[in-house]
């Protein structure tokens, strides 16, 4: 495809650099002992200057969302916005010419797992009103971001059954050895 100019556009870059100063921008860091000005260019670099520590749960909710949005487009798919409030899905990608509905999730591993809440929740004035848990009926993919090292796995919504509270991605072996029903993330690598 060639614009007017006669040039063909290239395919969308994605710049941790600009993600990072986006996040130093827009939430002011938390006070910690002994910490050092941010240092480094990728998003662990943040994490690791506290910024998503102190952040609110909606605040890295849009940093999970802005990073698996820049992943699906550094791999070459085409990302919707959906307009509105209150849908099941967070955006739109079209993978084979196929629109996908993906619901993004955002956490931070620990002790070599993701959990992965699969699950929303509507609160007003702070109690939990209503919890929703999400099935194939609502969505295609369920994108996790790993806020720790900026990974994104994609969980095909077939594998939530009826809903699920939770699932758990292992990223190393579990110390007591067990390997059977886990979850490796590297297996979700690809949407």
């Amino acid at each position: 495809m060639q614009d007017v100019g006669g040039s063909t556009p290239s395919s969308p870059t994605f710049h941790p650099a600009l993600v990072a100063q986006w996040i130093e921008q827009r939430f002011p860091k938390p006070e910690v002992r002994g910490s050092s000005p941010l240092r480094g260019t990728g998003l662990a670099a943040v994490v690791a200057a506290g910024y998503i520590a102190g952040m609110k749960t909606t605040a890295k909710g849009d940093v999970g969302l802005g990073l698996v949005m820049a992943d699906l487009l550094k791999r070459g798919f085409p990302v919707a916005l959906p307009l509105g409030e209150g849908l099941r899905y967070d955006l739109i990608v079209d993978k084979d010419d196929e629109l996908l509905r993906v619901q993004c999730k955002a956490s931070t591993s620990k002790a070599g797992a993701l959990v992965v809440k699969c699950r929303s929740t509507s609160s007003w004035a702070g109690k939990t009103r209503a919890t929703h848990k999400y099935t194939a009926k609502d969505i295609d993919l369920l994108a996790a971001v790993d806020l720790t090292t900026s990974e994104v796995y994609y969980i095909p919504a077939s594998q939530l059954g009826d809903g699920l509270s939770e699932l758990k991605l292992r990223l190393t072996p579990p110390k007591n050895g067990q390997v059977k029903g886990i979850r490796w993330a590297k297996d979700y690598s690809e949407p």
